[in-house]
């Protein structure tokens, strides 16, 4: 009796699941929205502004959603660009896509994301997930299909970053080394909105929408900012000038845009000077957040000093005094950060040939400098494996372990305003990966995945009282991202 009760169970569990799977791709085939319809600053059915000063779970860490976001809105801009290389025939950009969607798979799990982010992150689960049977199939069609869709995840996730998330904390008390990742956004955000003004005025019209959208995210990130207590005479200055710039581009005039930009970014100027020499007086937590930023900094600079040697190269005279300027900033998040073990050796083999480095770019020619550069190049390849596949995948563990069991950390300076150090500009990062128009093929591929999700609960349902040990195991393991998050 007991067999046949089992396999009555089992063949009423089986019908359930056929019946479910039928529902879920009917109704994700039939999904037609429009994203240019959606309002990217609320998720479905819930809104943002009634989350402003809600406590937070616990084991959410704003700095490493923080991190995660920048980080994963990279690797996005970055796959659709190898994608597009691909579509026009350089073949080697396959590899390097792959690399990206492992790269954003690895921080999707490794983050806890707020539930203010769980649209969008959700989004580019889907996404992810039919992208990897098109890179692996070397599928460039269905390829070029899921980098419209990964666009289109990144952009919900910038507008339900910016108008949600940070929203949500904006008064809520952060650590110093937040400052870390805040700035290192901030940055890239006063960047692309000097780019964007320029822009403007050299006739791109386009540009001035998203020139108000750089400036009303550097509004909020300073105003986030302001909770580390550090840097607080150059964040004043920004925020003190940047209305003048708002306004100016709500009045479409690019004249006293261009004109109010010029205080502004010697406000940022002196943004970047301070930020760096208080990294060189600070010594980073060793926590996951600080790591993230420190790695994103790192590697922004480093590829930054190649390009500045190789326009050096090419006649530009000015790029060596920037590419020493790289030099020192490299030098200064190598001597900051406390990091991780996982990460300990790559980081020890960039930082001797850093200190080789060094030496020679400050009287280099370019057989000399090619040679130091490559060096440089091969260590950072280490860290960036190291970074992804090594640590990240149990830092989230880290995260969870009691404050009290945590290494003891240097005591941090709470502000830096006047320091001499001297260093120009704010470093960029990749551009703001474009939103893609919705189209049936889209629709199709989406449903078709949650087809497959529906596909694997039903099988799961089927065989439960089969393997209950599997079970119980899959029950135990740590769900990655319980309700939600975020990428540009």
């Amino acid at each position: 009796m007991r067999l046949l009760g089992n396999h009555v169970q089992r063949r009423s569990s089986l019908i359930l699941a056929i019946v479910l799977l039928a529902l879920l791709a009917t109704a994700c085939g039939a999904s037609t929205t429009d994203p240019a319809a959606i309002d990217h600053g609320t998720m479905a059915g819930m809104d943002h502004t009634t989350m402003a000063g809600t406590t937070l779970p616990g084991d959410v860490s704003i700095e490493t959603v923080h991190a995660s976001y920048l980080d994963i809105a990279s690797n996005i801009n970055d796959l659709r660009s190898r994608v597009a290389q691909w579509q026009a025939g350089d073949e080697s950009s396959i590899n390097i896509a792959k690399e990206k969607l492992e790269r954003i798979e690895i921080l999707l799990s490794s983050t806890t994301w707020p539930t203010s982010l769980g649209g969008a992150v959700a989004k580019t689960r889907q996404a992810v997930s039919s992208m990897n049977p098109a890179l692996n199939g070397t599928n460039l069609q269905a390829a070029v299909v899921m980098a419209k869709v990964l666009g289109d995840a990144a952009h919900d996730m910038t507008h339900d970053f910016y108008g949600a998330w940070l929203t949500q904390v904006t008064g809520q008390p952060l650590p110093a080394m937040a400052t870390h990742i805040i700035y290192l956004d901030l940055s890239a955000n006063i960047n692309d909105l000097k780019s964007r003004v320029s822009a403007w005025e050299k006739g791109d019209e386009a540009s001035l929408a998203v020139a108000k959208e750089k400036a009303e995210r550097i509004q909020v990130l300073i105003q986030v900012a302001t909770a580390t207590g550090t840097l607080t005479k150059p964040l004043s200055a920004i925020q003190q000038r940047l209305p003048a710039v708002s306004t100016a581009l709500e009045r479409k005039d690019v004249t006293v845009a261009t004109a109010a930009l010029k205080p502004f970014s010697d406000a940022s100027h002196d943004l970047t000077h301070d930020f760096y020499a208080w990294l060189g007086t600070t010594a980073g937590s060793s926590d996951p957040a600080c790591a993230q930023a420190a790695y994103i900094d790192l590697s922004g600079n480093i590829t930054d000093l190649k390009a500045r040697m190789t326009a050096w190269e090419q006649g530009d005279t000015s790029s060596l005094n920037i590419a020493q300027e790289k030099m020192e900033r490299i030098q200064a998040v190598l001597a900051h950060t406390n990091w991780p073990v996982p990460m300990a050796a790559a980081v020890g083999k960039t930082t001797a040939a850093v200190q080789a480095a060094a030496p020679v770019l400050a009287k280099p020619t370019p057989a000399t400098s090619a040679a130091a550069l490559k060096t440089v190049s091969d260590s950072m390849h280490d860290v960036t494996h190291a970074f992804y596949n090594d640590y990240l995948p149990q830092a989230k563990v880290a995260m969870h372990t009691p404050a009290g069991a945590e290494a003891q950390q240097p005591g941090v300076p709470a502000a830096v305003d006047d320091l001499t150090t001297g260093h120009s500009g704010s470093h960029g990062h990749a551009a703001e990966a474009a939103a893609a128009s919705d189209d049936a093929s889209k629709g199709w591929i989406l449903g078709g995945f949650g087809a497959v999700n529906a596909m694997v609960i039903g099988t799961a349902a089927v065989l439960k009282t089969r393997k209950p040990a599997r079970s119980r195991a899959r029950k135990a393991a740590p769900q990655a991202i319980p309700s939600g998050g975020s990428a540009e």
